[in-house]
């Protein structure tokens, strides 16, 4: 199996997974994540299994996605930069602000999709409520 139907049959598995850790949370929590979403309430009302559900899926796909990209950029960066690369390796005291700036200049998620709430004015322009956004926050990293 392959294309959409093997993404679909993934994703399904994947909630039925998130679906029954979530069970033994309520009953048995622990100091994680998916114990935090079994039990949070928004204005004293436990949060609907599907937003539960949604949430341990956002975990797995953004902390996925975040990590590879960052790692990968990084690297890139380096090849890219070999000047800056032998600075890192003769002085690893600037292992931190190199890993920094790598996410600064090659942010591993370079567009969130964002709703409007309101309407917004933006310059000349009106941005009526619910429409969906694309801000391009890699574009703002550039000096």
């Amino acid at each position: 199996m392959a294309g959409p139907e093997a993404a679909q049959k993934a994703i399904f598995e994947t909630f039925q997974y998130f679906a029954q850790l979530v069970e033994e949370r309520k009953k048995s929590p622990k100091d994680d994540l998916i114990s935090l979403f079994a039990h949070a309430e928004v204005d004293g009302q436990k949060l609907p299994p599907i937003d539960v559900l949604a949430y341990c899926q956002i975990i797995v796909v953004a902390g996925n996605e975040t990590t590879r990209n960052a790692t990968t950029a990084g690297m890139l960066a380096f090849i890219e930069n070999q000047a800056e690369l032998r600075k890192v390796q003769k002085n690893p005291a600037l292992l931190g602000s190199a890993i920094e700036e790598v996410l600064r200049y090659r942010t591993p998620f370079p567009r969130l999709g964002r709703m409007t709430t309101t309407d917004v004015e933006l310059g000349d322009h009106r941005i009526p409520a619910r429409s969906i956004l694309l801000p391009w926050v890699g574009a703002a990293n550039r000096d």
